[in-house]
């Protein structure tokens, strides 16, 4: 997102390259600066612009299963999965150590898990909210890890409009046959300050409803829900 990297002040110092329109989940370079990978994910520029944040990972998703794929660069854990948060806005980290396959969601009405557009999640990378063609207030999936482990994945929001946000984590699947329970880490961040981090195990193909944040206020309410076995799999409208 050309605006999102523009606008983008990162705790501690990390630089996103800016790229022409809207960009697929970020890529990471290497130590020296060099782009680890170039090659475009569905929706990317392909400009060949070094990206610093983040890196990417491939999969094969079940058959009957529909999850975006990309190259993996091979950069370190490290670099793929630092916490940090926008100097404004919202940031939200989801890491996870076990070999399986985690979603984030963010979504601005309750119970809407991958009804676009109120969901923000791999399938719906970039929804149009707030202000209509306003993009400083629309969340993006900024990185999305499918192989691991370890693996993460962030939601960044520059300036979101005021109301309530909901966050929530969807185990899409495990590479083990029987898979096994894999325990999800979320960080949140408002305006750079670390609001909560918090941590669960959960079942394959279940959502867990991580917590309510207020914006402007900052304001986190942790559910108390039981995750639940997922209805939907993929984006519907």
């Amino acid at each position: 997102m050309n605006t999102l990297a523009l606008a983008m002040l990162l705790v501690p110092a990390c630089t996103l390259t800016p790229s022409p329109g809207r960009a697929s989940p970020v890529r990471s370079s290497s130590e020296d600066g060099a782009p680890v990978d170039t090659a475009p994910n569905p929706g990317d520029t392909g400009d060949g612009t070094p990206d610093t944040a983040d890196g990417t990972d491939s999969d094969s998703a079940p058959d009957t299963d529909t999850h975006d794929t990309s190259t993996d660069t091979g950069t370190t854990p490290d670099e793929l999965c630092r916490p940090y948060g926008l100097v404004g806005g919202i940031s939200i980290l989801l890491t996870w150590s076990d070999p399986v396959d985690l979603d984030l969601h963010l979504m601005d009405q309750p119970d809407t898990l991958f009804q676009t557009p109120h969901d923000c999640n791999f399938c719906s990378l970039a929804p149009d909210w707030g202000t209509s063609g306003d993009a400083n207030d629309d969340p993006e999936l900024a990185y999305d890890s499918i192989t691991s482990p370890p693996g993460c994945e962030r939601i960044l929001v520059p300036a979101p409009a005021d109301g309530a946000y909901y966050l929530a984590v969807h185990y899409f699947h495990g590479d083990a046959e029987p898979s096994s329970p894999a325990t999800a880490t979320v960080t949140t961040w408002a305006d750079g300050v670390l609001v909560s981090t918090d941590a669960l195990a959960l079942d394959e193909n279940t959502v867990w409803a991580v917590a309510e944040l207020d914006w402007p206020t900052g304001a986190y309410t942790l559910s108390t829900e039981t995750p639940a076995t997922a209805t939907a799999r993929t984006c519907t409208e």
